[in-house]
């Protein structure tokens, strides 16, 4: 019996453009070096790509979904990436 792993998702930012990307994973490490490695044609110029948000959700479709909400809506992006500095900058102490 297979375990459901949780879906990653991410928002990567180009350090050449500043450009800032969203997507979903099980694996952000591969997707992370594949970007780096110019796999995807649409942001092989771009290069190098960070992780600078993640989260999860349960499913596929809860991921695909939180990512076109955040693609459409520039509040609920800003406010999860806030959210995300936040944390970040209570964990560095």
């Amino acid at each position: 019996m297979q375990m459901n792993r949780p879906i990653c998702i991410y928002a990567l930012k180009s350090e050449a453009t500043g450009r800032v990307l969203l997507g979903q994973t099980l694996n952000l490490r591969q997707r992370l070096l594949r970007h780096n490695a110019g796999r995807f044609t649409s942001t092989a110029g771009e290069r190098p790509w960070v992780v600078v948000r993640t989260d999860e959700r349960p499913t596929r479709l809860r991921a695909r979904l939180f990512v076109l909400r955040l693609t459409f809506s520039r509040r609920l992006r800003a406010a999860w990436m806030e959210r995300g500095e936040r944390a970040e900058a209570r964990a560095a102490g």
